[in-house]
């Protein structure tokens, strides 16, 4: 399956958490990142404006659609980043064979620690260490563990291809603002549907695979909704 996403929706945060428990499995997913919002500023939006509003109903949805013992954020971000420069990030990381790590660093950066995940400051350090245990052959890469350019595009001519790929295919399929799941078969669901159809495949898998709050990401006492 391919589910395409971004990193401040709050309904592809649980997707990408029940993404990874069908890992290695025939139900496996391809996550492929975009921007909802590309006509954010680069800056992101801090409070007191329409978008936080609708992020704030958003978060709410996340917290009603929850599995049980799924493990959320307790609270709403505080502000709505601009995710250009995650997206490049990811890009790269996709390209190094480390996406998976890198797309749980990203979610947790946003939802949990409250991190600005369209600064490249932020994500060269946040993601420095996946990259530069990648298979990237860049030397920025896998050196450096540069994955962003101060600009807040790729590093590489590859991720680039993969951003704009991934772009042209989400708006051919009608550009949701919500993550999008397409079938082996071509078929497609979005938004809480995509939510119900992993917690369906979920349910065909032993018990011991359920332990949702493992995965999440650990953070002090009240910060998260189980």
């Amino acid at each position: 399956m391919i589910i395409y996403g971004d990193f401040t929706c709050a309904m592809c945060y649980l997707a990408s958490w029940r993404a990874d428990l069908l890992d290695d499995t025939p139900d496996a997913v391809d996550w492929r990142a975009v921007e909802h919002q590309p006509s954010l500023p680069l800056t992101g939006l801090r409070p007191a404006r329409p978008e936080l509003e609708g992020l704030t109903g958003r978060w709410g949805d996340m917290v009603s659609l929850r599995m049980p013992n799924e493990v959320v954020p307790g609270r709403s971000p505080s502000f709505v980043a601009s995710t250009q420069a995650a997206v490049a990030g990811y890009a790269e990381a996709y390209g190094a064979g480390v996406a998976a790590r890198a797309r749980r660093t990203l979610f947790r950066g946003y939802w949990v620690n409250g991190l600005d995940i369209g600064n490249p400051e932020v994500l060269r350090v946040a993601l420095g260490d996946t990259i530069r245990n990648g298979t990237s052959t860049s030397r920025p890469l896998h050196e450096w563990g540069y994955a962003v350019t101060s600009a807040r595009g790729p590093v590489t001519t590859a991720a680039f291809h993969l951003i704009r790929d991934w772009r042209e295919q989400w708006r051919e399929l009608g550009s949701p603002r919500e993550p999008l799941l397409v079938r082996d078969d071509g078929s497609t669901a979005r938004g809480a549907d995509v939510l119900t159809e992993l917690e369906h495949r979920l349910a065909s898998r032993p018990a011991d695979h359920h332990e949702l709050a493992a995965l999440a990401p650990r953070q002090q006492s009240g910060r998260f909704w189980t």
